[in-house]
């Protein structure tokens, strides 16, 4: 049996959007219960592997029960930050150590770009499928 590409299209740009929609109900599903906070960055790490440089953030925070929570965390889609800059955090109530940054990218960057590619493939597949009558 051989796939076209109206039909590659299809089934391509329906597991993307599954896909988006499994990691959004995982971020609203885990999110709820997170707290919000300040919290400054206190540390920088930059590993230079192949030819560029991976940038990671050490920040630190403290709980609405006012214990302190560190956490490590990637360098956001185009943002970097200095050293004792405060920037928004989200953390786990139950867990501090667990914690993200609050951007919207951070937090809905995959669901967002696996949204956008399915959605492209599945209107292109619909438009070839119309350009072929």
């Amino acid at each position: 049996m051989s796939i076209d590409g109206k039909n590659f299209s299809i089934i391509s740009g329906s597991i993307l959007i599954a896909l988006s929609l499994f990691f959004a109900y995982n971020n609203l599903k885990k999110y709820p219960h997170y707290l919000e906070a300040e919290g400054t960055v206190v540390d920088i790490h930059r590993v230079r592997q192949s030819g560029r440089t991976d940038v990671s953030y050490t920040v630190s925070f403290h709980t609405s029960k006012q214990t302190r929570g560190v956490f490590r965390t990637e360098a956001p889609f185009f943002r970097t930050f200095d050293r004792g800059e405060r920037v928004g955090i989200k953390y786990d109530s139950r867990n501090p150590s667990n914690a993200t940054l609050n951007d919207p990218i951070s937090l809905w960057g995959v669901p967002g770009i696996f949204l956008f590619f399915g959605s492209f493939l599945l209107v292109s597949s619909r438009l070839e499928g119309r350009s072929s009558v």
